[in-house]
């Protein structure tokens, strides 16, 4: 087993702590952080099929989720949160467990390789209603709002918005063929900005992709891959 690798989770949209899947997604990841097998862990977004905000509520929800936090910690592996669609206004409180937070597009270096990671919401950039809902969610006054009003109220209204926040590419073949169009032209801009990246990975789309091209790779997580995606600190596929 590779004692040097990178793992990848995205859009395991988890209801609930009591799900099998979620489990047996437990279980593996906890045995691979014991196992000292995992140098940095990746989340891409929509592990839970919905968490706004830090409140007790969450918390108590995803109380073994939160353990997993802690115990990466405690073994020194670098943990990574993009928010996705489904969870947002995290970083606060995700700090404790000194998990870096991010809401953008990023580029990150691991070891001497580059990766530019997202979620992959913000990649359509003609669903211009999607992106006014995703601004105003994540507007400083949705913060506030989220950070003092009671979790249990939060998660209701927000239960209430999540038919707009669906990912409807899971079962629609041509929508599935103009995302992986617009990925690959997301990522002929992104790799312009970014030339050295190696690695260009997203989530959001509900099915697997990986394209090679020249001397950088495009993937996307797919949906529900509770054992998730690994690749070597090295830059090297496991």
């Amino acid at each position: 087993m590779d004692q040097d690798q990178i793992l990848f989770f995205s859009d395991l949209h988890f209801h609930s702590e009591n799900e099998d899947s979620y489990q047996r997604f437990k279980a593996q990841l906890e045995n691979k952080i014991k196992n000292n097998e995992i140098q940095v862990l990746v989340f891409l977004g929509d592990i839970f099929d919905l968490w706004i905000g830090p409140s007790q509520f969450y918390q108590r929800k995803f109380s073994s989720f939160l353990k997993l936090l802690e115990l990466a910690q405690t073994h020194k592996i670098r943990t990574l949160y993009f928010e996705g669609n489904h969870d947002l206004h995290l970083k606060k409180f995700l700090k404790k467990y000194a998990v870096e937070v991010y809401t953008e597009p990023t580029l990150v270096k691991i070891k001497e390789t580059e990766y530019f990671l997202e979620h992959g919401d913000q990649i359509d950039k003609k669903d211009k209603s999607y992106l006014r809902l995703r601004g105003f969610l994540r507007s400083a006054l949705m913060r506030f709002l989220i950070e003092k009003a009671p979790g249990s109220w939060v998660h209701c209204v927000a239960k209430k918005l999540v038919p707009k926040l669906k990912n409807k590419t899971k079962s629609n073949d041509e929508i599935k063929k103009r995302y992986q169009k617009l990925l690959l032209e997301n990522t002929k801009e992104q790799k312009a900005n970014h030339p050295k990246a190696k690695y260009f990975i997203s989530g959001h789309m509900h099915y697997s992709f990986e394209k090679e091209i020249n001397d950088y790779k495009v993937i996307n997580l797919g949906f529900g891959n509770i054992d998730g995606f690994a690749i070597s600190s090295k830059g090297s596929f496991l």
